[in-house]
């Protein structure tokens, strides 16, 4: 009788289907903590922009103007969000639109730097949107921004998700605001 060492064809293509099965299930969750970290990322940038705009707020006693709302952190106005009016913010690179025009946040008194979404295009993007009369929250400011609502879509879910947001802004469902009567 002949020695046979090794393993059978069948024995290969088990081990193999099995290898392969395993790395599907560690690659589908590297991907799960994957997006997670970027929405904590994106949950981390917000809470960073919100106390810069409460710093912002303190030294000129409203929030950056209605002239650059619905900027996003995308940079471009093919990019702006539904309902925003195109070119609200023409100027192209991740993050700069919290340094254009009257915004000036990022100072080394605001803002060390201007976050972004770590994807940075749409609907991944930040958006600001100051608030001066709004009738659904109730506010009325006059001529200054009062209050701002500061949204990114979290690719997770997550208890951090608002409802409300997503009533708001249709393609996000994570918002901070702040200021007014809310």
């Amino acid at each position: 009788m002949k020695n046979k060492k090794g393993f059978t064809l069948i024995e290969l293509l088990v081990v193999i289907s099995i290898i392969g099965l395993l790395a599907s299930v560690i690659l589908i969750s590297l991907n799960s903590a994957r997006a997670k970290a970027r929405d904590a990322k994106r949950i981390g940038d917000l809470r960073q922009l919100s106390t810069a705009l409460e710093f912002y707020f303190d030294q000129n006693s409203a929030y950056p103007p209605d002239a650059v709302s619905c900027d996003t952190s995308a940079g471009a106005s093919a990019d702006v969000l539904p309902g925003c009016s195109p070119g609200s913010d023409t100027t192209p690179g991740p993050g700069d639109f919290w340094a254009a025009g009257g915004f000036k946040l990022v100072s080394p008194q605001f803002l060390a730097a201007a976050p972004w979404d770590p994807r940075n295009i749409r609907p991944y993007m930040y958006l600001y949107e100051p608030v001066q009369s709004e009738t659904e929250f109730g506010i009325t400011c006059g001529a200054a921004a009062c209050a701002y609502v500061l949204s990114a879509l979290l690719e997770t879910a997550t208890p951090l998700a608002d409802p409300g947001c997503n009533a708001r802004y249709p393609t996000h469902n994570f918002c901070i605001s702040a200021g007014g009567a809310q």
